[in-house]
């Protein structure tokens, strides 16, 4: 399917001190799942609600997108089981895309996972339709020390991106996200995140479905 895609990724001309937002409703939904919460996300006990709070960004993302795209709330824990079923999470390497992407076709919603490497192809994603599950560094804190003195490494966390600006010199000058950490610090809803962060975290990998089409 790869192959295909540049066919289908239309090469939108990006202007100067643009923005473009390509869903404007709010369709933010998180991985806090806790004690007082975890039955109406659809999570059957407390043990899977503590573990699913530190690891189910990617069943949160698809949320989100299956929310955005198809009007419809589908619950996380629903997403879960799904994702179990076909192996979506793996304890040592976390969502996999490909499986992440048979998830959203299960609902009819076509998507496709894609490797790149500037912030202006996602402009153009976004400018022609399409919302993005992005990976990056959790806090989009990349290039940063860990507690043992490590730099973080970019990728392990994902996001929903479906926005973007740019500067005077066309080049995107930030992303619009929703990220769906439990942490207060690192949860955003709606948050205009700059090139930096981003360019510091995104490890290039994208899954990215058409929202609307052009009118």
């Amino acid at each position: 399917m790869l192959f295909k895609l540049e066919k289908l990724i239309k090469k939108k001309k990006l202007f100067s001190n643009e923005k473009y937002i390509v869903i404007e409703k709010d369709f933010f939904h998180d991985q806090d799942i806790t004690e007082s919460n975890y039955l109406e996300r659809g999570i059957l006990n407390l043990a899977e609600a503590k573990y699913w709070r530190e690891e189910g960004c990617g069943a949160a993302c698809l949320e989100m997108v299956i929310h955005a795209i198809e009007e419809k709330h589908i619950k996380f824990g629903d997403i879960i089981r799904l994702g179990q079923q076909i192996n979506a999470y793996d304890k040592e390497r976390g969502w996999i895309h490909d499986s992440m992407v048979r998830i959203l076709k299960s609902y009819n919603i076509k998507s496709f996972r894609k490797k790149m490497k500037s912030l202006e192809s996602l402009a153009r994603l976004i400018k022609d339709g399409y919302i993005l599950i992005l990976s990056v560094t959790t806090g989009l804190g990349g290039g940063n020390f860990d507690e043992n003195g490590k730099v973080k490494k970019k990728g392990g966390h994902l996001v929903v991106c479906f926005g973007y600006k740019t500067d005077n010199n066309c080049e995107v000058s930030g992303l619009l996200i929703n990220d769906p950490d439990y942490w207060p610090g690192y949860k955003k809803n709606k948050v205009w995140v700059g090139k930096k962060l981003i360019n510091n975290s995104w490890n290039g990998n994208l899954i990215f479905t058409k929202i609307h089409e052009e009118k």
